[in-house]
């Protein structure tokens, strides 16, 4: 069993950190659903900070890698690693990507405790070549205003989704190299 350090550290931050209202952290988790998928990313990326979250929010997605700072966890660079800005480029690509876009998410499962979310979601990502879900794990972790100030995410079986997906997006990109007659 994988333990994640931000899990450890969200934890125990839990405890010390005033309370939210739960209104405000649903509120989020809805309005986050929205802003991820496509084309509402596209729209959030741009906007640099994304209001969701406190001005110093860290944040880890575990296939990438961890971010600090708000204006890091929203930018919108083509194929950099931020959350918003990374899919938002893919999104406007017009070649077939390595990674999918998030077209739209489904709460699986929830658990809210003081100011913890714990959310599992199933998240559909267009790949070109194939529509996938995805199981993701979210833990967000709110100040007493009900901004985020940590998150950690994982994916689930991502060796396995990117075995399964990675060859069918390779003989998309080789056949969109080839010369037309």
């Amino acid at each position: 069993m994988r333990v994640s350090a931000c899990t450890v550290a969200l934890t125990l931050a839990g405890s010390a950190l005033a309370d939210p209202t739960l209104q405000q952290m649903l509120g989020f988790l809805k309005q986050f659903n929205l802003d991820f998928s496509y084309p509402r990313n596209v729209e959030v990326a741009k906007s640099i900070n994304y209001t969701g979250f406190s001005e110093d929010v860290v944040g880890r997605v575990d296939v990438t890698e961890t971010f600090i700072g708000r204006e890091l966890n929203t930018e919108a660079y083509t194929l950099s690693q931020y959350l918003f800005g990374l899919f938002a480029g893919l999104a406007n690509s017009t070649t077939t990507p390595l990674l999918g876009v998030p077209i739209n998410g489904t709460l699986v499962d929830l658990v809210a405790e003081k100011n913890l979310v714990i959310a599992t979601t199933l998240r559909e990502f267009n790949w070109t070549v194939a529509i996938v879900p995805t199981l993701w794990q979210l833990k967000f972790l709110f100040n007493d205003e009900g901004l985020v100030t940590q998150y950690d995410a994982i994916l689930y079986r991502s060796s396995a989704l990117f075995a399964n997906i990675w060859p069918k997006v390779a003989k998309a990109v080789i056949k969109g190299t080839q010369p037309t007659s």
